[in-house]
């Protein structure tokens, strides 16, 4: 899954591939889950430069652990990007629920 949002008037334009993993003793998986993406999106990029006229693009792969783990790559993209922390909070806290939910239906169903 990814999401592609494209803002009028907007100086650059991102996709941004979020993926929830369990967490494991990889160093870096944060940094790893980003170049995975990148190599993913990143050959998509001339062609959506062609067909929305848009030059500048990014492509972020942000790694949220299964557990409401905030990576620190997470954590950086919302500083660098200016979005709100209680978003990120809100959003490592939805990620817990609905990882709990998929294990209690997977137990109990």
């Amino acid at each position: 899954m990814y999401i592609n949002l494209l803002i009028p008037d907007c100086v650059f334009y991102l996709i941004i591939d979020p993926t929830l993993r369990w967490e494991s003793n990889e160093e870096a998986q944060d940094v790893n889950i980003d170049q995975e993406k990148k190599s993913i999106y990143e050959p998509t990029v001339p062609y959506l430069k062609e067909k929305y006229g848009i030059p500048n693009w990014e492509v972020h792969g942000l790694w949220f652990g299964v557990r409401g783990t905030a990576s620190p790559s997470l954590v950086n993209f919302f500083k660098n990007y200016n979005l709100k922390r209680n978003d990120l909070k809100e959003l490592c806290l939805t990620v817990l629920k609905d990882t709990l939910h998929i294990i209690h239906r997977h137990l109990y169903s």
